[in-house]
């Protein structure tokens, strides 16, 4: 068992006389004499198993000089919280002895328990100090000793705490009368801290969602112990008193007794309620919009009570057009695309579901400020040669756009940018090609204008304007733009090498431009030709393609040759009616590509003028003639050849 020692912190004296009466007096008894008992503890323990308290009292009686006591009695009582020891009692320089149940024991000549030679009147309750080891028993000079425990059996109470002593009285052999005067001394016993429980169970009453907790609505009361109802004083409070009651649910609170040295600090949890405000949203003006620029605004910060979730949505009136609701979040978010000022209700519901609706009017301002490009609009030449075609890309910055553009001939006078978004002609100047392109993003967007402008290989200007959603209009951009080349490679077609006497063929040749740094090479295209009488009406592209003359009869001859490779000369031999004869060849060029939609590209039709070689001589052989020196006759044609 570990002990230790506690200090005593307090000496309480308690002094009280009280006269001693004697059994038998002596003869010649003298005046009274006063003599002394004191009670003093020595020292003390705490048992760590238990928690009591163990303390040692030593109890001394000190006769007058010279006078002598036989034997002292008296009662002695401990105060409440005390228990005395039942057990064996130590002397030290005296003979010390207790009673119990009328039975006296005294460690040295007593064994038995019984102490039959002694007998006085009145019969005291318990403990003795008697004097020497004879029968005589007398104090002299000498004070005797004795030593008592005593418990304090709860550790936990503090206090002070002092043996007293009653009824004291001389033994039969004492010699004259003596007035005792009894000091106790108190030891006090500091305990550790106690832990006090809650007397009457710590409650605390309903509050509002929103609320910040209260003292006023925590109550409870605390004791020492389970077992000992004193009331224990102290501040019942919450651990967080700003805390914001928003849910139902358990919250700390802090008991502090008034004495902290003799009391610990109590925390626990207790459950709250929270019941819900009202459901309610504040309406009125919303901040200001403006056309075309991103907008949103949180109705959850002018929601409040109720319970969690709230479902929002408009109950009368209308959004501005761009501005959406979010029905679980509460955000008004979007970019309003006309300018106005609108009134709306909107209402709000909770899980309950209870509901409340507040109107709001949101002003859209107009939107003043003109779109810009954020770099010149890029060229990007269709380069399909012959397609007479012009493309570029616009890039607006930081906001989506229409684009609107007209084309005109070069080194015109500019048109104003609403003239630009008509599309029409202007002060006499001949719009070549208009068009309007939708949703055009900052990251640009390719524009190819399908309409075919007169010339192959010249330059057009191109005005660009660019239109935000509120109608304000940029001003014109100006790009220079130069069509393809034409289909046809220079000098091309043309009459190819004289064919041999008597073929009645023509060679005819083609070559397409292309593959340069200006000129863009796609897929196959085709040549076309016909040969009709010389003199007659040129046909068209068309009869040319089908084999058709000018009166849309078949022509003498037609046909086509495929060109794959630009810059490559291709050949084709056509053959005629008759030997030595004039006749017209037209030859014209075809070929397409998709640019999201089928584009044609027709070359010039070009007239060929061409004769098809003479016949070949025939002779008839005399039968006598070898036909001379270096010439050859042939049996099978019955001709000569050769010089």
């Amino acid at each position: 068992m570990k002990r230790r020692y506690l200090s005593i912190l307090l000496v309480l004296t308690m002094i009280f006389s009280v006269t001693g009466g004697f059994a038998m007096p002596a003869k010649g008894a003298l005046m009274p004499h006063t003599a002394t008992l004191t009670i003093t503890p020595s020292q003390s323990e705490i048992d760590a198993t238990t928690g009591s308290v163990d303390v040692i009292y030593t109890l001394k009686v000190t006769p007058p000089a010279g006078q002598h006591i036989g034997v002292f009695s008296f009662d002695l009582k401990a105060p409440a919280g005390m228990a005395l020891s039942e057990t064996d009692t130590d002397t030290k320089g005296g003979d010390g002895y207790w009673l119990n149940s009328s039975l006296s024991y005294h460690p040295t000549f007593n064994k038995t328990g019984i102490f039959e030679t002694f007998s006085y009147t009145p019969k005291p309750n318990g403990y003795f100090i008697g004097s020497g080891t004879t029968l005589e028993r007398n104090m002299e000079t000498e004070a005797d000793i004795m030593t008592i425990k005593a418990t304090i059996t709860d550790a936990s109470k503090a206090g002070s705490y002092a043996l007293a002593a009653e009824n004291p009285n001389v033994g039969p052999d004492g010699t004259d009368t003596f007035t005792f005067t009894i000091t106790s001394t108190p030891v006090i016993v500091k305990a550790s801290a106690v832990t006090p429980v809650a007397d009457e169970p710590v409650t605390a009453t309903a509050v509002t969602v929103g609320q910040t907790l209260a003292s006023s609505i925590l109550s409870g009361s605390f004791k020492v112990s389970s077992t000992d109802s004193t009331a224990v004083t102290g501040t019942l409070a919450w651990t967080d008193s700003a805390t914001v009651v928003n849910a139902t649910g358990d919250f700390e609170w802090t008991f502090t007794p008034t004495d902290t040295t003799l009391y610990n600090v109590v925390t626990g949890t207790v459950n709250v309620v929270a019941n819900p405000a009202a459901l309610a949203i504040n309406g009125g003006t919303l901040n200001q919009a403006t056309q075309g620029v991103p907008y949103e605004y949180q109705l959850g910060t002018v929601t409040k009570g109720g319970v969690l979730p709230y479902t929002w949505s408009v109950s009368s009136g209308a959004l501005p057009a761009g501005i959406t609701l979010n029905s679980t979040t509460g955000y008004l978010a979007g970019t309003p695309t006309a300018a106005g000022t609108y009134s709306f209700s909107i209402m709000v519901t909770d899980s309950h579901p209870n509901s409340a609706s507040a109107d709001y009017t949101l002003l859209v301002n107009p939107d003043t400020t003109p779109p810009e490009f954020a770099a010149v609009p890029l060229e990007a030449r269709d380069r399909h040669p012959g397609s007479k075609r012009v493309s570029f890309v616009p890039y607006p910055k930081d906001e989506t756009v229409t684009a609107y553009y007209v084309i005109v001939d070069h080194d015109k006078t500019a048109p104003s940018k609403e003239q630009v978004k008509d599309g029409n002609n202007y002060g006499g100047v001949v719009v070549l090609a208009k068009g309007t392109q939708v949703e055009v993003k900052t990251n640009g967007y390719l524009i190819n204008p399908y309409t075919e402008l007169p010339a192959d290989d010249t330059i057009y200007d191109t005005y660009v304007v660019i239109m935000d959603t509120a109608g304000n209009l940029s001003e014109p951009a100006k790009i220079e733009l130069r069509t393809p080349v034409k289909l046809l490679a220079a000098d091309y077609p043309k009459v190819g090498a004289a064919q041999a006497a008597g073929s009645k063929q023509v060679q005819i040749l083609n070559k397409a431009n292309g593959d340069s740094e200006t000129v863009y090479w796609e897929g196959l295209a085709t040549a076309y030709y016909v040969a009709v009488a010389n003199g007659v009406d040129a046909p068209s592209a068309a009869q040319i393609k089908n084999g058709f003359d000018s009166t849309g009869g078949n022509a003498l001859a037609a046909g086509n040759s495929l060109i794959a490779t630009a810059n490559t000369e291709v050949s084709a031999l056509i053959s005629l009616p008759a030997d030595g004869t004039e006749y017209d060849v037209y030859v014209v060029l075809y070929k397409h590509y998709n640019s999201g939609y089928i584009i044609e590209i027709w070359s010039e039709v070009v007239k060929l003028d061409v004769k098809t070689p003479p016949a070949k001589s025939t002779v008839t052989r005399d039968p006598g003639n070898t036909g001379g020196a270096g010439a050859s006759f042939d049996a099978a044609t019955n001709t000569f050849s050769g010089t």
